[in-house]
């Protein structure tokens, strides 16, 4: 794993952990599911998009993680998440 992937890789097993922690009871199953050899030409995903484990006419959704960075301390970032042209958005992205 890239030095620049693993706060990335934190970040969706915090948010498993927190989900798993909270006894959440979403209406939709949510799945994590962590990408390799994107540096090498996509290959993770594309051999997922080809090879799904479950229908991908089923997934509602997904969150690409490769924007993500880690904060500084006392940093935070708040946005919200809407219907936008192409389906959900982030909207209303606060720093601070």
């Amino acid at each position: 794993m890239e030095e620049e992937d693993v706060p990335r890789g934190e970040a969706v097993e915090e948010a498993a952990r927190i989900l798993m922690a909270a006894k959440a009871k979403p209406k939709r199953t949510i799945r994590f599911v962590h990408w390799t050899g994107e540096e090498q030409g996509l290959l993770g995903s594309e051999f997922y998009a080809s090879n799904p484990l479950y229908p991908l006419a089923k997934t509602a959704g997904a969150i690409n993680m490769d924007g993500f960075r880690t904060l500084k301390e006392g940093e935070r970032v708040e946005f919200e998440v809407t219907q936008g042209p192409k389906g959900l958005q982030a909207a209303n992205v606060r720093k601070g």
